[in-house]
C-alpha cells in the first residue's frame, strides 16, 4: 500500500502512539484481520485527518484498547475475526466504556445488527462505497461524548 497522510500505529510501533498521544491525540481503532480492507478504511479516513490504531484480531484489540481507551474516539470492528467473535468483542468493550461509538462491519450477518438502536453504534455491511464509511464514521463521532 502507498504511504497516506494518516497516522497508521500498529501494536508494533506503540512508541509513535505515545509521541503522538502526549500532543493530546484522538485515534480510531481499527479491527480488522484482513490487509486490504484495513487498508481502504485508513485511506478513507485519512481524507478526514483521523489517526487509526490498527489490530488485526481480538487479543491484539483488547490489549490496544486498555492502554489506550483515554484517546479513543471510535473503535471499527469486524465481526468475524480469526481468533475471536466480533460481537462478543464489542460487548466487551462496551461494558468497558458504555458510550463508546463502535461501527461493527462484516461480510455477512453477525446477529448483532439489528439490535443496534443506541445511536452509538452502527453497522456497515462489507463491501461498502467510501461515501457510507465517510457518514457512518461522522455520525458516530458527532453523538459521542469525546468527539474527534
Amino acid at each position: 500500500m502507498a504511504a497516506s497522510s494518516a497516522a497508521l500505529i500498529t501494536p508494533e510501533r506503540d512508541e509513535l502512539f505515545s509521541t503522538s498521544h502526549a500532543d493530546g491525540g484522538e485515534y480510531v481503532l481499527l479491527v480488522e484481520d484482513n490487509d486490504t480492507v484495513a487498508g481502504l478504511f485508513v485511506q478513507i479516513l485519512a481524507r478526514e485527518s483521523r489517526q487509526v490504531l490498527r489490530v488485526k484480531n481480538g487479543a491484539e484489540c483488547i490489549h490496544t484498547f486498555m492502554r489506550h481507551s483515554a484517546s479513543i474516539r471510535l473503535v471499527i470492528l469486524d465481526c468475524k475475526l480469526p481468533d475471536s467473535d466480533g460481537t462478543g468483542l464489542f460487548r466487551v468493550l462496551r461494558r468497558c466504556v458504555p458510550g463508546l461509538p463502535v461501527l461493527l462491519t462484516s461480510g455477512r450477518e453477525c446477529g448483532i445488527e439489528k439490535t443496534l438502536d443506541d445511536g452509538i453504534t452502527d453497522f456497515l455491511a462489507k463491501p461498502f462505497r467510501i461515501s457510507e464509511v465517510e457518514q457512518k464514521v461522522a455520525a458516530l463521532l458527532n453523538r459521542s461524548p469525546g468527539r474527534m
